[in-house]
C-alpha cells in the first residue's frame, strides 16, 4: 500500500501544473481518489493494529501495546546515551582557539549503558514478535 502511495503521490504532483496552453499528462482527480482510498485502507489496518495490540498480552500478562511503549523507550534512551557518546568524537569551535578541548563524560560508560538498553530493546523486541505471530488481528 504504501509503495503504491508514494508513485500516486508523484504522479499526482507531476499534474498540478503544466506550462502555460500545455495539457496535464494526466486527470489528477482520480489519482487523488484513488490515493485517498489507500489513506482509509490504511487507517482502517491502524486501528485493527492498534485493537490488537491492546487485546494481545505478553507472556507476563502486560498488554502488547504497553510492550511497544516501553521498547521504543528504551530505543530512544539507548540513541540519546549513543548519540552523547558519538558527540566526543566532533571537533567543537565554541571555544575557538583559546583552549584545547576535553571530554567530560565517561564515554565507555555512556556506550556500555547503551549496549545494555540495546540488549534490553532486542529481548522485549522478541516477546512482542512472538505474540505477533501467533496472535491475528481483532476485528
Amino acid at each position: 500500500m504504501q509503495k503504491r502511495l508514494g508513485e500516486l503521490r508523484d504522479r499526482i504532483a507531476e499534474t498540478t501544473k503544466t506550462g502555460e496552453g500545455q495539457a496535464p499528462p494526466e486527470d489528477s482527480e482520480p489519482l487523488l481518489r484513488e490515493a485517498m482510498g489507500i489513506m482509509d485502507d490504511v487507517g482502517a489496518l491502524m486501528v485493527r493494529i492498534n485493537r490488537s495490540n491492546n487485546v494481545a498480552k505478553l507472556d507476563d500478562g502486560r498488554p502488547l501495546a504497553e510492550a511497544i511503549t516501553q521498547r521504543d523507550s528504551i530505543i530512544a534512551k539507548q540513541k540519546l546515551l549513543r548519540d552523547a557518546a558519538i558527540s566526543t568524537r566532533r571537533p567543537d569551535n565554541r571555544w575557538g582557539h583559546l583552549a584545547r578541548e576535553q571530554i567530560v563524560v565517561d564515554v565507555k560508560k555512556l556506550y556500555k549503558q547503551a549496549d545494555d538498553l540495546g540488549e534490553r530493546a532486542r529481548k522485549l523486541n522478541m516477546r512482542i514478535q512472538l505474540v505477533n505471530w501467533s496472535f491475528d488481528l481483532v476485528d
